[in-house]
């Protein structure tokens, strides 16, 4: 197992987990990240199933050995998300968060550039 696939594999659960919360368990995510109370259910739950599919898709073609060209789509798509994280983070002042978010995005840089 090389360490590309260990961050691919860590961030598609980190993602997974994160989109799932914020599709299955909205309220509990908006008690959890109060950042979530400034926009509409709609738009999180847009956000977690773009989360939750970017997870699929930065994992599910290096396990099934099919379809490689969707991994640095997928994991571009989260580095989207990720920006704007950082952007609403570092706008609301919760520095380490934005912290979290740019590691984050520098694991999901590193898996674009080492699937391409």
């Amino acid at each position: 197992m090389t360490i590309l696939f260990a961050v691919q594999v860590v961030l598609g659960l980190i993602f997974l987990m994160a989109g799932t919360m914020k599709v299955m368990m909205q309220d509990k995510a908006r008690m959890r990240m109060t950042v979530l109370n400034n926009f509409s259910k709609k738009f999180v739950s847009f956000i977690g199933v773009s989360e939750i599919a970017g997870a699929l898709g930065i994992t599910l073609p290096v396990w099934l050995g099919i379809y490689a060209y969707l991994t640095p789509i997928a994991a571009s798509g989260l580095g989207i998300i990720m920006v704007g994280a950082i952007a609403l983070h570092l706008w609301r002042r919760e520095f380490p968060f934005a912290i979290l978010a740019a590691v984050f995005l520098y694991g999901l840089y590193h898996i674009v550039l080492g699937t391409m």
